[in-house]
Parts: structure tokens; C-alpha cells; sequence
């Protein structure tokens, strides 16, 4: 779930490099909906979703009760601390800070999910 259509684009590249396939979410509802109605492993949130915020539905994912829990790691350009914390408060595991690279990305894919 991503803000910015052409980091979109990018993302999605790093994703099929790495061997891996994105389902988008174009708001944050939508992606509680997915994250929640899917089988995720993991769900990369951007934090500037229009609608609801990354971070709140991150905190919505949390707070579903029967639901198999996804990793999920936040995308941010800020990289504050405060920013940080706000996104681990609400349940997310990690932070990456943009403009990543594919390296990034892929240390994100190596620390959580186990291989197939």
C-alpha cells in the first residue's frame, strides 16, 4: 500500500525482482480489509494513505481478533524518531525510511518471512 503512484510502480518492480507479488490497497480501509480478509504474511503500510492512515490501519489490524496477524512494516519518508515509535506503537514490526532501495526491501523480506 503505497501513497505515490510512480514509488508504487517501483516497489512493485522490487517486489517481482525479489520473486514476490503485491496486492494493492488504493486507501487505508481497503487495506484493513485486505489484511484482514487475506492470508498476508506481510503488508508493507504506507503511513500517508489517503483516508485512514497507515498507522491506524495498522492499529485496526491489531485489533482484529481471529484473524492470522501479518507482519507489518511501515513507509515513511520521515525519519524522525517520533514517527518511528508512532509506528511501532501501533503494532508494526519495522520502518523503512524513503527513498529505499532494493536492498532494503529485501532485508525487510529476509527478517520476516520465513521461505516458502
Amino acid at each position: 500500500m503505497e501513497d505515490h503512484s510512480l514509488n508504487l510502480v517501483l516497489l512493485e518492480q522490487m517486489l517481482e525482482w525479489l520473486g514476490l507479488e503485491a496486492d494493492v490497497a488504493e486507501d487505508g480501509e481497503r487495506a484493513v480489509e485486505m489484511a484482514c480478509g487475506g492470508v498476508y504474511r506481510l503488508v508493507l503500510m504506507d503511513i500517508q494513505l489517503p483516508g485512514m492512515d497507515g498507522v491506524e490501519a495498522a492499529r485496526q489490524i491489531r485489533g482484529r481478533a481471529g484473524i492470522i496477524q501479518p507482519v507489518i512494516v511501515a513507509m515513511t519518508a520521515s525519519a524522525y524518531l517520533e514517527e518511528r515509535r508512532r509506528c511501532l506503537e501501533a503494532g508494526m514490526e519495522d520502518v523503512l525510511i524513503k527513498p529505499f532501495k532494493l536492498v532494503d526491501i529485501k532485508r525487510v523480506i529476509d527478517a520476516y518471512l520465513e521461505p516458502d
